[in-house]
């Protein structure tokens, strides 16, 4: 059951992230909270924080604690200037993050079955039918179909 939902949960979240990319590529939304935003656009999800803070006619430097000594210039998804850091997640790299486990769950299955059939075991419980002769699994009551 708790398969289940999660398979239903990564779904509706791949069909969202598509959703998203559409809308990204038309409108540029977000919600901004100074020093902090997050928003859609261009297909990646941005979230970002100001380094610099505006304080009237002066600036306060605040340190940064979260990228504190490592080099930005090789992370591809980080945009880091003097002012801002952006994390950059394009949408493409989420949808197939979320697609890749309910793909894989609905290929399993038939895939198993057609295994199973090769094999001569019962295609639900995986019990040994060699020589059973009734056209019914003994284990689990499966009509059985002949390779």
């Amino acid at each position: 059951m708790i398969r289940k939902v999660i398979i239903v949960l990564l779904t509706l979240g791949a069909v969202g992230t598509v959703v998203a990319f559409i809308l990204s590529t038309k409108f540029v939304f977000g919600y901004s909270s100074t020093p902090f935003t997050v928003g859609l656009a261009h297909g990646a999800l941005n979230i970002g924080y100001s380094v610099v803070v505006d304080m009237g006619d002066s600036f306060i430097e605040p340190k940064d604690p979260l990228f504190s000594g490592v080099p930005l210039n090789w992370l591809p998804f980080i945009i880091h200037t003097e002012r801002f850091c952006i994390l950059r997640i394009p949408l493409w790299m989420m949808f197939i993050l979320m697609a890749a486990y309910p793909t894989l769950a609905f290929i399993r299955g038939p895939v198993r079955r057609h295994r199973r059939r090769k094999r001569g075991l019962c295609v639900k419980c995986a019990y040994n039918l060699t020589g059973n002769v009734s056209g019914t699994c003994p284990e689990c009551g499966t009509k059985v179909t002949q390779p």
